[in-house]
């Protein structure tokens, strides 16, 4: 984990530069072939792409969704200043901890559940988005789409803290329209 961990971090990969998230989303693709994924990657005009995969073999009923991003709030050659490095067990640098620590434990669950041959109640769908940390703006309409389909979502947030607690809230900003008849 700290392997693939320690690649998506080298990869510098800031918000609307999409070019730089190709890397991460053809590389997250790969591995999700290897695992019986059909990954296709969504164009996107400001942001490169999105990354959807869905298991080859699927079965009835609603979905979950996996969802990450892999856009960060770092420029390039944040690396030189805040280089990778590895302290007392801990892995740091650009995007480590928010979000492609997240996209590591998506990986790993569903190679856990592929070497166990289990199979979940539910389908999971992996979702790697490009823009999340300047709003969804071009993935979130991708996400209402996907969302009636799925029983649920799990955003890979990283844990909470050294107990490694579940992270059940965040932080964000949204905007709604209500209409009530």
């Amino acid at each position: 984990m700290t392997d693939v961990l320690a690649r998506l971090v080298l990869w510098e990969s800031p918000s609307l530069d999409g070019q730089a998230q190709l890397p991460i989303l053809n590389y997250l693709a790969e591995q999700l072939r290897a695992l019986d994924f059909l990954p296709r990657l969504l164009e996107s005009p400001r942001c490169g792409a999105h990354l959807l995969a869905r298991p080859r073999r699927r079965t009835k009923g609603r979905g979950q969704l996996l969802l990450g991003h892999c856009d960060t709030v770092w420029p390039h050659g944040t690396l030189k200043t805040m280089p990778l490095c590895i302290e007392a067990g801990k892995l740091k640098g650009p995007g480590a901890y928010d979000m492609k620590g997240g996209l590591v434990q998506i990986l790993f669950a569903l190679k856990a559940l592929s070497q166990l041959g289990l199979q979940p109640a539910n389908d999971p769908y992996v979702f790697v988005n490009a823009d999340e940390e300047v709003g969804s703006f071009e993935s979130g309409r991708w996400l209402r789409r996907l969302a009636p389909l799925m029983s649920r979502c799990l955003v890979a947030e990283p844990s909470l803290g050294p107990e490694g607690l579940l992270k059940t809230a965040r932080k964000g900003v949204a905007s709604y329209t209500v209409t009530i008849t």
